[in-house]
C-alpha cells in the first residue's frame, strides 16, 4: 500500500468515526501528529508519534505511515516504533509495509520497520518481506547480510501460515540447505532461515528439500493463523 493510499484509507474511515471512542481518539491523535509534524518542535513531533501510536486504530496508522519518509530519520525510526505497538492491527502492518522501499537505502530505519513488522505479527507484512528478500538475497554483499537477517527475522515472528511459506520458499529457491552457504554474504542469512525455520517446527533442517518436504505435510493440518485445524 503506498502512502497516497493510506492517506485515502484515512479520508474513507472518517466517515465512521462518529460513535466509536476508539476512531475518535485516534481521530484526534492523527490530527495532533499532522500540526506537530508541520509546526512542532523536534519534542513535540515525537511525543505526538508516541500518542498516536497509543491508540491502535487504522486512522492513527494511516497518520503514522507517511512519517516513515519525513526528512528526519529519527522521526522516521520513532513512526515506525508506534506502529510496532499496533499489535494484530492489518493497517499497521500495511503502513510498514510501504515503508520499505521509501526506506531502501537506510539500513537503520528499515532494521527498525522489520521489526516493528515482526511486532505487530499481521500477514499483510508478508508480501513487502518477500519482496524485500527476494531482491537482496540474491547480492553478495556482506554489507547487506544484517538487513536480509533482520528481514528474515520479522518473518519469523509473524505466527502465520503465510510467512512460512516464504520461509520454505526463500530457503530452497535462493539460499538453499547444504553446501555453498557457510560462508560470506550467505553464512548469517543461511543461519538466520535455519533459526527462523526451527522456530516454526521445531525441527532442524540440514539437507535440501527437508524443508519444503515438512512444510507439505505439516501446512495441511494448520489455519491461516498456524492453530491446528479442525479434522
Amino acid at each position: 500500500m503506498t502512502f497516497r493510499a493510506l492517506a485515502a484509507l484515512a479520508v474513507a474511515t472518517s466517515i465512521a468515526v462518529a460513535g466509536d471512542p476508539a476512531a475518535e481518539s485516534a481521530k484526534a491523535r492523527g490530527s495532533e501528529l499532522r500540526s506537530a509534524l508541520k509546526s512542532g518542535t523536534a519534542e513535540e513531533k515525537r511525543s505526538a508519534i508516541s500518542a498516536c501510536g497509543a491508540v491502535a486504530h487504522a486512522l492513527s496508522a494511516a497518520a503514522l505511515g507517511p512519517v516513515l519518509s519525513d526528512p528526519s530519520d529519527d522521526l522516521r525510526i520513532a513512526a515506525a516504533e508506534a506502529l510496532g505497538t499496533m499489535k494484530g492491527l492489518p493497517e499497521a502492518a500495511r503502513a510498514l509495509g510501504a515503508g520499505v522501499n521509501v526506506n531502501a537505502r537506510k539500513p537503520e530505519i528499515l532494521k527498525a520497520v522489520f521489526k516493528a513488522m515482526g511486532q505487530v505479527n499481521h500477514p499483510d507484512a508478508v508480501a513487502a518481506l518477500k519482496e524485500f528478500l527476494g531482491r537482496r538475497i540474491p547480492m553478495k554483499d556482506d554489507r547487506e547480510s544484517d538487513l536480509v537477517v533482520a528481514g528474515i527475522e520479522a518473518l519469523s515472528q509473524i505466527r502465520w501460515k503465510a510467512a512460512v511459506e516464504v520461509m520454505v520458499d526463500v530457503t530452497e529457491r535462493q539460499v538453499g540447505i547444504g553446501t555453498g552457504c557457510s560462508e560470506g554474504h550467505h553464512g548469517p542469512v543461511f543461519s538466520a532461515l535455519k533459526r527462523g525455520l526451527r522456530e516454526f517446527s521445531g525441527r532442524e533442517f540440514n539437507m535440501p528439500g527437508e524443508p519444503k518436504a515438512w512444510w507439505k505435510k505439516a501446512g495441511k493440518d494448520l489455519n491461516d493463523d498456524l492453530t491446528p485445524r479442525k479434522k
